[in-house]
């Protein structure tokens, strides 16, 4: 199965010190926004009248007010914002909608149609004037994300990835406070500054403004003494970390790596297009690249399957060794170095992989089955192999070669009939191994 992008669940480790890992996923999640927004113009903003003039300009804290200071400093003016306030959160189905079945206490939407965005409070937001400040920003500059297209889709839903853009955005002394345990906006405590602090891994946290004054070439900032101390003392051991490795985030080096990342789609388009030799030769050009800066798990799979796509069986295994060598949980690659395996005739090897992608959290469940189902093909039970095609179509999910392979399934099964309609849909899918079949069978 071809795979350009893949997202994983991340749960970052807490107490002193950081991962490795932990590390390079937020360094990853700032080049995005590097990408996207460019390098910051900014420092960070504070919550005083200097930024906030229309918010503190009356005595009562008012929405609107808020909602246009926040459009001026995330550089939105011409944006159009309608908000509501529910006293009941149960008559918006959005604020019904929070994490881990909870209700959510603010929610925003953006209407391409009308240009228009639309932002949902719970009254209780309105009890405290910091809650209703902090709140309105971050639905704000989530607004701001979901200006940003497709590439934001990953980051609408998550509190944490708003959170780096708003610091990304200038607001990250604003909102840090007020971030809990579990990287989410806070439902409870609301302060300005950080008086309390509530439990986000201070080391994330640390670094995260580390990274923002690297990129803004401000090593000392003023807005520094505005972190909480446990944050200042990391901060400086963030600063020093970059500064061993200084082109990390340098302009010239991230267009470079937009180019390989480009390159890593083209060879996906190619593949879609059915330009397999193409593709295969795009993605070992990258494979030899030493500081590819992507999944190399995912370029080994896509590299891997592509290669089994042409029946190079052989090199393909060694493709999908190291995909798994990189990510052992792969579960697309677990799956693709099972499916080779059966094809060269290793079957009980092949099972292995496919029920050591059944196990794991990042496998297509349809595909895997497609799979024991040509497993079983392959052994002569046919019964059960008819089992697992149907479980596999009973997935309602889109599933590459299912036709063609439950097409050969049934004509060797004696309906032949029935088999030659599924290999016919499968070359209208354009997928080569159907054209190729289809052609054979009516030359016959």
């Amino acid at each position: 199965m071809n795979l350009f992008k893949r997202l994983r669940n991340f749960s970052f480790q807490r107490g002193p010190g950081m991962r490795e890992s932990d590390r390079m996923w937020l360094e990853k999640q700032f080049l995005k926004l590097i990408k996207a927004y460019g390098y910051p113009e900014h420092g960070q903003y504070s919550l005083s009248p200097h930024f906030f003039p229309f918010t503190f300009k009356e005595k009562d804290i008012k929405i609107e007010n808020v909602i246009s200071d926040c459009l001026n400093l995330l550089d939105m003016e011409d944006a159009e914002v309608e908000y509501e306030i529910f006293e009941d959160v149960r008559e918006s189905e959005n604020l019904m909608i929070g994490n881990n079945g909870s209700a959510r206490a603010s929610f925003v939407d953006f209407d391409r149609r009308d240009n228009v965005f639309r932002l949902e409070l719970a009254g209780v937001v309105l009890t405290h004037p910091i809650r209703t400040i902090v709140t309105t920003c971050f639905e704000m500059c989530r607004a701001k994300l979901l200006q940003g297209g497709d590439w934001v889709r990953d980051w609408e839903d998550s509190d944490l990835l708003t959170f780096l853009a708003s610091l990304h955005f200038g607001f990250g002394l604003i909102i840090g406070p007020n971030l809990d345990e579990n990287s989410e906006l806070s439902q409870s405590i609301f302060q300005e500054g950080w008086g309390i602090y509530l439990g986000f891994p201070s080391s994330l946290m640390s670094y995260a403004f580390a990274i923002f004054a690297w990129l803004r070439k401000d090593l000392n900032p003023k807005w520094k003494k505005g972190l909480h101390v446990d944050l200042r003392r990391e901060f400086s051991r963030g600063i020093a970390h970059l500064s061993s490795r200084p082109d990390y985030f340098d302009a010239a080096k991230l267009e470079y790596s937009a180019s390989l990342e480009e390159k890593m789609e083209l060879a996906s388009n190619l593949y879609d297009k059915g330009k397999y030799e193409q593709a295969i030769e795009l993605l070992e050009e990258l494979s030899r690249v030493e500081d590819f800066p992507g999944d190399r798990s995912i370029l080994f799979n896509n590299l891997g399957y592509y290669k089994m796509r042409l029946l190079s069986f052989e090199s393909a295994i060694v493709d999908l060794h190291q995909a798994i060598e990189l990510d052992p949980k792969f579960g697309y690659a677990l799956d693709n170095l099972g499916l080779c395996y059966i094809h060269v005739g290793e079957l009980e090897k092949g099972k292995s992989y496919l029920e050591l992608a059944l196990r794991s959290s990042t496998n297509d469940r349809a595909y895997t089955l497609r799979n024991m189902g040509i497993y079983n093909h392959k052994l002569g039970k046919m019964e059960i192999a008819k089992d697992f095609f149907h479980e596999a179509y009973s997935k309602g999910t889109e599933v590459d070669l299912l036709d063609y392979y439950y097409g050969q399934f049934l004509i060797s099964y004696g309906e032949l009939e029935k088999g030659k309609k599924h290999i016919a849909l499968s070359a209208e899918a354009g997928e080569r191994e159907g054209i190729k079949l289809l052609k054979k069978i009516k030359g016959n």
